[in-house]
């Protein structure tokens, strides 16, 4: 199984909103890193806090006190959240799945796409559905292909879901070759429909979502 970098078949979007990394993606835009020195102090936790204001509260007017309530959990691993498999789940090359196929989530621990997916029936809980596909037929890579291959998958999303997409709920995602997967013979990109907390049950074909 190939990575997305460096030997890797297949490019990627991944429009996978939500992430921690998106953060580093947007802020990587005006600074040169994305994480800073470590606080020199600490810093009061999010129970602290509201204990701090329960007290100051309660100090006005013991009427102003709130009752208790539950701290809040800690976030859950949206990695493993998303791995999981499924009986029906038939192994298939990304670049072989077709329009109307739906998939687990494609992004090993290292958030790098992996050339092999586990394709499930869309009636069970997915990460993407393929709305669909394409093929270059230039004779030569181009640094272009996911630019050209975005305004593809954007064009062809109201076809599909049955809205545009800049009025949809949902976000799209899309594959392609890379420089690699070109040399071996790869053509193909594909685009994929993706729920905001990137899992979705049902086909979202026609829905108008």
């Amino acid at each position: 199984m190939e990575p997305d970098e460096g030997n890797g078949r297949i490019m990627t979007m991944a429009m996978r909103i939500g992430l921690a990394g998106i953060a580093c993606v947007l802020v990587g835009i005006a600074l040169s890193g994305c994480s800073g020195p470590a606080p020199t102090h600490e810093t009061p936790g999010w129970d602290e806090l509201i204990e701090e204001v329960h007290g100051q509260l309660a100090t006005i007017s013991p009427d102003l006190a709130p009752d208790p309530i539950d701290s809040v959990p800690d976030p859950v691993d949206p990695y493993a959240q998303l791995t999981r498999s499924s009986p029906n789940a038939v192994l298939s090359d990304l670049s072989d799945v077709v329009v109307g196929q739906c998939f687990l989530y494609p992004y090993d621990e290292d958030d790098e796409l992996m050339d092999v997916v586990q394709v499930v029936p869309c009636t069970e809980p997915h990460y993407g559905e393929v709305y669909a596909t394409g093929q270059f037929t230039q004779e030569t890579y181009s640094d272009d292909f996911g630019m050209r291959v975005s305004a593809f998958c954007e064009k062809e999303f109201e076809g599909y879901v049955g809205i545009g997409y800049q009025f949809s709920e949902l976000y799209f995602d899309y594959s392609y070759a890379s420089q690699y997967g070109w040399d071996q013979g790869l053509r193909g990109w594909r685009c994929y429909a993706v729920e905001a907390d990137y899992e979705n049950t049902g086909s979202v074909e026609g829905t108008h979502r």
